[in-house]
């Protein structure tokens, strides 16, 4: 199984080069997320989370893009340590900022408070009514 998973990634190679080289944007985002499947099958993480990326460049259809941010979220806060938070952070800042109105949206707003809590950075304060003394 190893050495068709080795012959795998190979072809995920040549796949992403015939699909930058035909500009095709939908079949370029599928060879990266599938790259980056078998790159987290195979146990490189960083690796993968590297592939992963290659959906968040300029032109690369929404769906792809928002897919990609949620396996770097993911992977990055499975390995647990301070410079993966600080990667996970970013995404998930990312997936607010354009993606304000995904169905994870608020997940994504809570995850990002409680990992600005794990780091020690300040947390802005909640939004509070202004409510004026009666008379």
């Amino acid at each position: 199984a190893d050495g068709r998973t080795n012959a795998a990634l190979l072809g995920t190679t040549n796949l992403l080069a015939i699909a930058a080289n035909g500009a095709q944007t939908n079949l370029l985002a599928e060879s990266a997320a599938f790259r980056g499947n078998l790159l987290e099958r195979m146990g490189q993480t960083n690796d993968a989370i590297v592939a992963y990326r290659r959906n968040l460049a300029e032109g690369t259809p929404a769906e792809w893009k928002l897919k990609a941010l949620y396996k770097i979220i993911d992977l990055s806060l499975a390995q647990n340590n301070p410079d993966s938070t600080a990667q996970a952070a970013q995404a998930l800042k990312t997936l607010l900022v354009q993606f304000p109105d995904a169905a994870s949206a608020d997940l994504a707003l809570l995850t990002l408070g409680k990992l600005r809590l794990r780091q020690g950075e300040a947390v802005p304060p909640p939004l509070t009514m202004e409510v004026s003394p009666r008379s």
